[in-house]
């Protein structure tokens, strides 16, 4: 079923029913994942990561991405969109919000993921479900935006596609109760995200120091283009 819930009869699925499970899905409050990632982006070297994320019940999100066990990043993204992003090798800083249009896919995806991690594969902004077909079901966002799931016979989402975005599912797995697809492949514009779940855990809280980012000492600030040339975008 979606996002977790029990599996349901397919047969049994109306409009009324989709819409309710999609309601009905639960937002984890603090949630504690681990995965790998593949950056696919047009014009630049592909990009393979971990990624290290603790969502809090404040809607915050502490990131950190190594490379070779090497960290490479270390960010504290606030519920309101700031950011303070510590490139720890050099180091150095740099504050941006989550909007910037100047961010490679990288930092593009994060909010994505976040919500991925949180709510599972449901498209933002709580669909409105206008038809349900045998392995099929549209909705539409408040401004209008259709909303496609292609499901499996579990009910559950292989394929959601949203405006440019395509979002692919895949080995769904159980972690302490919680259905969470272990592979995803996210594309929009020309632009590709893998990810392998490699563990997952639902809380119900995370500490404060487990949230908190101190810049290093001496740590110069640069502005977001020079922080992102020093990164290697």
């Amino acid at each position: 079923a979606l996002t977790g819930c029990p599996s349901r009869d397919p047969q049994a699925h109306t409009v009324a029913s989709f819409q309710a499970e999609i309601a009905a899905t639960p937002r984890l409050t603090a949630v504690a994942a681990e995965t790998m990632v593949r950056i696919v982006e047009p014009g630049q070297e592909p990009l393979t990561a971990t990624f290290r994320f603790w969502l809090d019940g404040k809607n915050r999100l502490r990131l950190r991405a190594t490379k070779t066990d090497i960290t490479f990043l270390d960010l504290l993204a606030e519920a309101d969109g700031q950011v303070l992003a510590v490139d720890p090798r050099a180091p150095a800083i740099t504050r941006f919000r989550m909007d910037d249009p100047r961010l490679p896919a990288l930092l593009r995806f994060l909010p994505r993921l976040c919500d991925e991690l949180r709510r599972g594969p449901v498209a933002a902004g709580q669909p409105t479900i206008t038809l349900v077909t045998p392995g099929r079901a549209e909705g539409h966002l408040a401004d209008g935006a259709l909303v496609v799931y292609t499901l499996d016979p579990n009910d559950e989402p292989t394929v959601i596609e949203l405006d440019q975005l395509t979002i692919h599912y895949d080995r769904w797995q159980d972690f302490t109760g919680v259905r969470r697809p272990s592979r995803l492949r996210l594309t929009v514009e020309g632009t590709e995200l893998m990810a392998v779940l490699r563990s997952f855990d639902a809380l119900g809280t995370i500490s404060a120091e487990r949230m908190a980012l101190t810049p290093p000492a001496g740590a110069p600030e640069l502005s977001l283009d020079r922080f992102l040339d020093q990164l290697g975008r």
